[in-house]
């Protein structure tokens, strides 16, 4: 079994990138988490979109959106 998170976002200037792990075929309650996580990080994060992808391949790595990116946001 995968080990998921939806902690492992990256910030950029206008948007969050975060997990999503709901695909067809697959319980409907993955979906509804989705929702939620995305929900939760729109609250945290009002200025800015926040985009959903799917990162099983990242996590069957050990790592996730963050672990694997090398950001640095412009000055604003």
């Amino acid at each position: 079994m995968l080990n998921i998170s939806y902690l492992n976002f990256l910030i950029t200037n206008v948007a969050v990138l975060t997990a999503s792990y709901w695909k067809p075929g697959q319980p409907e309650i993955m979906k509804q988490k989705d929702k939620q996580a995305k929900e939760i990080l729109q609250k945290a994060f009002p200025g800015r979109k926040i985009i959903q992808i799917n990162v099983e391949n990242l996590n069957e790595g050990g790592g996730g959106i963050h672990c694997a990116t090398l950001q640095q946001p412009a000055r604003g």
